[in-house]
């Protein structure tokens, strides 16, 4: 049987892990040079840092730890870690701690939010299906506008009306079933004593590419293909029910028995009839850009955490990443750090050049109260279209109109961050979801007679 992977990322490279290793023929495609995808690692001054902040929790998923381990062996460094809120002038732990929250606030805001919680608790309102009004729901109208109300903005250039609740239950955590109430009562039960902490953070002295050149080896080892840097044209069938094969740029085709796409469900409308591309624009699918400056920085005190979101529009910073976190004790004579601006196609940072980008960059650290001493010693602009699905109030319709243009083929899986709504979705995520699709398609196989396509 042999398996076409379309898409060498996180996911995909855990789908042809776990099926070379039981002795399955695959092929993995991908458009760029290099494995990984958007999580893969880029060299800057000497050093590996990568497209965002990328954090690796194997520590909540027991099989994904298994499968790293084995992967990698103890070839890894071990982090806490360490994310937090700036607004306000203040700074608070992310995700969200209640404590923290009431703790920092300040007593005025402290009686605003609880008389807020109690009241809207009291009501028996119906939730809309937006980000604002569930918000104010779960935590009261305070909250909402002391946390979210002009983060929504920055991030979507939409109010918390115009965004869908999808989001801020992936935000605030409520997609796992927690509330404010649930959490209050799971502590007093505990009597407010620590819990055991699942988590395990990794990271690699040569950047998180070091986890996907080597499973990319091992699958080689074990028989697997790669085909970096060759685009598909489209795939190829002769009815409804199965898919037959690739046919790539060159016009050479490749014929297989099973196909896996990890990449957007955009592109694979593409690939599959050239009449889609209309369908795919009439989606009215909108996304965010995403404007990358990193910083070669020289700090007189050291910057404790990893990530740090701007909340307030007081700033045009979106986040901030401060990549020396991610490897205690191996600090040089310099840092380097990512600011982010998500911005639209219109937005003045969008058009800017990159040394109008870095006197912003520079004029909006110095008002930042981490980063506000900060000695930048070089940067690095890189612009990202299309970086971020907005998740506006059509979010989820959009979503079923675009899966509805693709047939149900038999032999087609679909996997990866394209397949979720979670938009706390990380690589532990991406990593187990390739291998419990593998272990679908492997069953499916299984059952089949032999020389049969599925």
């Amino acid at each position: 049987m042999k398996i076409a992977i379309i898409g060498a990322g996180p996911a995909g490279l855990a789908v042809a892990h776990k099926l070379t290793i039981s002795n399955y023929e695959v092929d993995v495609f991908d458009n760029q040079a290099q494995v990984g995808g958007f999580a893969k690692s880029i060299e800057l001054w000497d050093r590996k840092v990568e497209i965002g902040p990328h954090f690796l929790n194997v520590g909540i998923i027991p099989e994904v730890d298994r499968t790293v381990s084995g992967i990698v062996g103890d070839n890894y460094l071990t982090y806490e870690r360490k994310t937090f809120i700036i607004t306000r002038g203040k700074m608070f732990y992310y995700p969200p701690a209640i404590t923290d929250i009431f703790k920092k606030m300040g007593v005025n805001d402290v009686c605003k939010a609880t008389g807020s919680f109690l009241i809207q608790h009291l009501r028996k309102t119906e939730i809309e299906a937006n980000a604002e009004d569930f918000v104010k729901q779960k935590l009261g109208l305070h909250l909402y506008q002391y946390f979210f109300e002009s983060f929504s903005r920055k991030l979507w250039g939409l109010n918390g009306n115009q965004v869908s609740d999808v989001f801020a239950k992936s935000l605030l955590g409520f997609d796992t079933g927690f509330t404010p109430a649930k959490i209050i009562y799971t502590k007093i039960k505990r009597k407010f004593k620590p819990e055991k902490n699942p988590h395990k953070y990794l990271y690699f002295k040569g950047g998180l590419s070091t986890l996907w050149n080597t499973m990319k080896q091992k699958i080689e080892a074990a028989g697997g293909n790669f085909h970096l840097s060759t685009p598909i044209k489209a795939l190829h069938y002769t009815s409804n029910d199965n898919l037959s094969g690739l046919i790539l740029e060159d016009g050479s085709f490749k014929q297989y028995d099973a196909f896996v796409s990890t990449i957007p469900i955009q592109s694979l409308i593409k690939y599959l009839d050239q009449s889609d591309k209309e369908i795919v624009s009439n989606n009215k699918v909108n996304f965010r850009n995403d404007v990358l400056v990193y910083l070669k920085v020289k700090s007189e005190r050291p910057i404790s955490g990893q990530c740090f979101y701007c909340y307030s529009e007081d700033t045009q910073l979106t986040r901030v990443t401060n990549f020396d976190e991610f490897t205690p004790g191996l600090k040089g004579d310099f840092n380097i750090l990512l600011a982010e601006f998500w911005c639209g196609k219109d937005d003045k940072i969008w058009q800017a050049s990159n040394d109008e980008i870095l006197e912003i960059v520079k004029n909006e650290l110095k008002k930042n109260p981490v980063f506000k001493d900060v000695e930048i010693l070089d940067a690095h602009v890189k612009k990202i279209p299309n970086a971020f699905q907005v998740p506006d109030l059509d979010l989820l319709k959009n979503r079923e109109k675009l899966l509805s243009n693709i047939p149900a083929f038999n032999n087609l899986y679909l996997t990866g961050r394209t397949t979720s709504i979670n938009f706390n979705y990380g690589m532990e995520n991406a990593i187990h979801d390739g291998l419990k699709t593998a272990s679908e398609l492997i069953a499916a196989l299984n059952a089949q007679p032999q020389n049969v396509p599925l």
